[in-house]
């Protein structure tokens, strides 16, 4: 029997059968089970959970074990008995023989004074006379108070003869349980049970190295943690623990097959032909050699479907082997293995000693790297092109091309970036322009261009160099790079001079019939006419980028299709069309499974989450978008989750979100530092800093509201100038905003590719309609904000409650009347007592003094000088090691510090007993946290309101982040 210590995960279901058969016992029907499996699968730990149980219930409980060596006959049955308490009839033979024998075993079971769980443990070793017993005290359980339990190994090598002929007969009221290994979910819970740190990755890697045998994934997980705790990796060394229990299965086995087992560890499967190939053997021959691990379950499958149980078995046969026979298997292997299995090849002469076997093993990687790359298996790929470029094999510029664009797939972009910049520049270097044009649209993922950093003037200058290079006349490398350099130049050039490079680069595909390319400069153009403009004719161009991609079975590219539209028709007002997008985008992203196609989608789940007022969903978005933005290495991922994060906290008029949210501005290194001046103008307003939300919005005037580009972000950045003009009650900035937005009412402003959805444009101008229509207002710009109103007004037993256009009703309470004269002087702090009252309370002038300090001064100075003393008989009580006086003196010494806390306040000084304004203090703070209670109940967004505005104290205010004219 294994004892580790292992939790028992993920065996709800086999409990409550189990615990069933408790219940059935305590009412005099008796019953029974046998759990099997392999050695580690729990077996023991459920038995152990179930013989708790009846411990708890009365039960009495008593184990018998079989154990691997020769014992006495019955042997488990004698445990038993005696831990029941009854004496063992087994020291004579009666004169009926056995059969009186097991009947007396029987009647003594009966006559136990309580319910009893009788557990056999590892049947599989029992002796003939112990089977015999069990099978006729499992044929009359019924009518018992007594719960059979009985474990066993299930594999053909252990549990043979008559242990299997007995377990196989057992009666049908004897529940038969095979447990199977864990779960994904429950390998994760018992893992992160041991090291509560433990990655995703590394439960994937206990889960696929263990099966989900819990003994096994427990003793790994215990290693991986010792390991990491002494800053050592673990990789895949096999616990010790561990491998003993394998090494012990397997020498139950032939040699032969043991040593077909260590030909198949090195080949990595039990690859029938390969073993042939290496071997010798015939295939008939393998498969007779092979059927007896089958049988021992350190193979599964079947025929030529064989597989190693787990890599754990895999991995203690091969760690089973010298160095040097490693070596020379690992030479057999490859020079049997099929020459299209590169990396296969490249794996195991990289295994072989010499400098011809590193030569070969280098060779084999180039290969290795391209099948992998087919395979979009990025991370494999990266590393084989990074073997071969160390080695010298290839062509450098095309080695270096590959791995570029692998690390790139694979997340890992800076890097990847770094090698394709040098990719091309050598290429340049050579005169090889379509190569070095590959390179730079491989720094955007490709042809494509799904993620482009337009922010690099490297990728534009290597771009220009390259192109030069290219033959005159129609080219398709040529098409592609003034595609891209269409996109590389959006800080630089105007949308006009962008817009004729990409029609050029159409042009040219459309003449070579070059469809992908047509796309990838479809894709730029739309980008450059990103602007209010040209809705119609970007959302033209993304259909025939999809249909494009799906004629030529292209989801990457089908992907940058669907993106555009979604956006297109979000700008458009198409929310439907944009739901069906999302859907149609998520499923086909998932064939990729790739972070850089998949963070879209929770970003647009959220931003729909957040039209819809989801702002919790939302914010669950923006973490999921961040977190496959960092496994894509996407900066715009990142932005986006900022994006996300901005809106819901202006959404909610959270100063403090917003404050924390500037904070990280400066990271994103944006291009156009005058865009973020409509941003912050925005910002500042919604956070009530109007001194900065001036400054900006005096800087956008200067440099002229016609200077902001009419791209993507022209509505959105106008948008939010027209808040800040609201906010500052600036009529002249609101009015020019007004004219410039009046054309596109029906279109809604967007931010990025779908982050943030400010709502339609009509919204914003009936909001400066009605500022522009009050003529309260001054003509030119102050600092008041009249966009704001709130009623706190009490009728008899309710208060009427008013706040942006939402009207309810609120029971009467004092705290209502401390709200409302706060509300009545906003910005001026009210004295508590004042509160008291104003709500009906005596007069502040009339109260009266307090009744002295808590503790005199004589009493103080005592308890100081008394713990001085204890310092000095604590000090002394540890050296002695007195740690029973320690502990004495220690509770005296807290229990005076805590007087003393009780009887000082701020800055040491004395509290005062019967202190009228600390007691008031208390009750006002009461009233208005109930009050605000109340009011979120009815009206949640004027309690959200007031809770941020109002500070309570012994003097009380309301500071509005932005001024409220109140009706009370």
């Amino acid at each position: 029997m294994l004892q580790s210590a292992i939790p028992l995960v993920g065996r709800d279901a086999e409990l409550a059968r189990l615990t069933a058969l408790l219940d059935a016992a305590q009412a005099g029907q008796g019953g029974g089970a046998v759990l099997l499996g392999e050695a580690g699968i729990g077996k023991t730990s459920l038995v152990e959970a179930v013989a708790s149980e009846a411990v708890a219930r009365g039960f009495v409980v008593a184990w018998g074990r079989s154990p691997d060596v020769v014992a006495a006959p019955y042997w488990p049955w004698r445990q038993v008995l005696g831990g029941l308490g009854i004496a063992e009839p087994f020291g004579t033979v009666p004169s009926g023989g056995r059969a009186e024998l097991f009947g007396e075993v029987l009647g003594r079971l009966e006559r136990v004074d309580r319910p009893a769980v009788t557990i056999l443990d590892d049947v599989h070793r029992a002796d003939e006379g112990s089977l015999e017993l069990l099978s006729f005290v499992a044929s009359q359980l019924q009518g018992t108070r007594v719960v059979l339990l009985l474990t066993s190994r299930d594999d053909g090598i252990d549990l043979s003869g008559l242990a299997a002929e007995t377990l196989a007969a057992l009666p049908a009221r004897v529940l038969r349980i095979e447990l199977e290994g864990l779960d994904r979910d429950d390998t994760a819970t018992l893992v992160r049970g041991l090291d509560p740190h433990a990655s995703d990755e590394l439960v994937a890697a206990v889960q696929r190295r263990t099966g989900g045998n819990p003994f096994f994934a427990s003793e790994v997980a215990r290693l991986h943690a010792a390991r990491e705790k002494q800053g050592v990796a673990s990789g895949s060394d096999v616990p010790t623990a561990v491998q003993h229990v394998l090494s012990r299965r397997l020498a139950r086995i032939d040699q032969h097959s043991v040593r077909l087992l260590e030909v198949a560890a090195v080949v990595g499967r039990p690859d029938v032909a390969l073993l042939c190939a290496v071997t010798g053997l015939q295939e008939q021959q393998v498969l007779e050699l092979l059927e007896e691990p089958l049988q021992a379950r350190i193979l599964v499958g079947a025929g030529r479907e064989l597989r190693f149980a787990h890599d754990l078995v895999r991995e203690t046969l091969y760690a089973g082997l010298s160095e040097a026979g490693r070596a020379r298997l690992h030479a057999t292997v490859a020079e049997a293995a099929p020459v299209e299995d590169a990396i296969s090849l490249a794996e195991h002469w990289a295994r072989v000693h010499g400098p011809e076997a590193r030569a070969r093993a280098a060779e084999h990687a180039l290969q290795a790297a391209a099948q992998a790359q087919d395979l979009m298996a990025h991370e494999q790929a990266a590393r084989y092109y990074a073997w071969a470029l160390g080695d010298g094999v290839g062509d450098p510029v095309g080695v270096r091309l590959g791995l570029g664009r692998a690390q790139v797939l694979a997340g890992d972009v800076d890097a990847g970036r770094v090698t394709l910049a040098e990719a091309a520049s050598e290429a340049i270097a050579a005169g090889r322009g379509a190569e070095a044009v590959q390179a730079v649209l491989a720094m955007g993922t490709g042809l494509g261009g799904f993620e482009v950093d337009i922010g690099d003037a490297r990728q534009r200058h290597l771009l220009s160099a390259a192109l030069v290079l290219l033959p005159e006349g129609d080219h398709a490398m040529r098409a592609a790079g003034l595609a891209r350099l269409s996109l590389l130049q959006a800080p630089t050039a105007s949308i006009e001079e962008r817009a004729a490079l990409a029609n050029e680069a159409i042009a040219i595909a459309r003449r070579l019939h070059e469809p992908g390319v047509e796309a990838a400069a479809l894709a730029a153009l739309n980008d450059a006419l990103s602007g209010p403009d040209h809705v119609q004719e970007r959302l033209e161009g993304a259909n025939r980028i999809v249909a494009i991609a799906d004629a030529a079975d292209d989801t990457a590219l089908a992907l940058l299709g669907l993106r555009l539209r979604l956006l297109a028709r979000l700008e458009v007002g198409d929310l439907a069309g944009v739901d069906s997008d999302i859907h149609e985008y998520d499923r086909r992203a998932q064939k990729l499974r790739l972070p850089l196609y998949t963070w879209p989608v929770p970003l647009w789940t959220g931003m729909r989450a957040q039209m819809k007022g989801d702002g919790e969903r939302a914010m669950c978005c923006a973490d999921e978008v961040e977190k496959l933005g960092r496994e894509a290495g996407s900066t715009n991922a990142a932005l986006m989750a900022f994006t996300m994060r901005l809106h819901q906290a202006k959404a909610e008029e959270d100063p403090v979100g917003l404050a924390s949210l500037l904070e990280e501005v400066s990271r994103f290194g944006i291009w156009d530092p005058s865009q973020w001046d409509c941003c912050l103008a925005s910002i500042y307003a919604y956070m009530g800093v109007l001194d900065q939300a001036r400054f900006h919005l005096d800087r956008v005037v200067a440099s002229g509201l016609d200077s902001v580009p009419k791209d993507a972000e022209w509505l959105e950045l106008l948008w939010q100038v027209a808040e800040a003009s609201l906010v500052l009650a600036d009529k002249q900035v609101a009015r020019a905003i007004h004219e410039r937005l009046t054309p596109y009412s029906d279109l809604y402003a967007v931010d990025g590719i779908g982050g943030a959805v400010f709502g339609r444009v009509s919204e914003i101008l009936g909001r400066i309609d009605a500022f522009l229509a009050d003529e309260r207002l001054p003509e030119h710009p102050t600092l008041l904000d009249v966009s704001e109103s709130g009623e706190l007004r009490r009728e008899g037993r309710v208060w009427q409650v008013g706040f942006r256009g939402r009207h309810v009703t609120v029971p009467h309470s004092k705290g209502m009347t401390d709200l409302a004269a706060l509300v009545s002087r906003p910005g001026r702090e009210v004295h508590v007592l004042d509160l008291v009252e104003a709500a009906g309370g005596p007069r502040r002038r009339e109260a009266g003094g307090d009744t002295g300090p808590v503790l005199d001064r004589e009493a103080r100075h005592a308890y100081e000088r008394r713990l001085a003393e204890l310092d000095d008989d604590i000090a002394e009580a540890e050296q002695n090691a007195d740690l029973g006086r320690m502990s004495s003196l220690t509770g005296e010494r807290e229990f005076l510090l805590a007087e003393l806390a009780g009887a000082t306040g701020l800055g040491g000084r004395d509290r005062v007993s019967g202190d009228r304004a600390e007691r008031a203090r208390k009750a006002v703070t009461m009233r208005i946290s109930t009050a605000l209670k109340a009011i979120a109940e009815a009206h949640p967004e004027l309690a959200r309101h007031l809770s941020r505005s109002v500070s309570t104290g012994r003097f009380c205010c309301y500071r509005p982040e932005r001024p409220v004219t109140w009706r009370t």
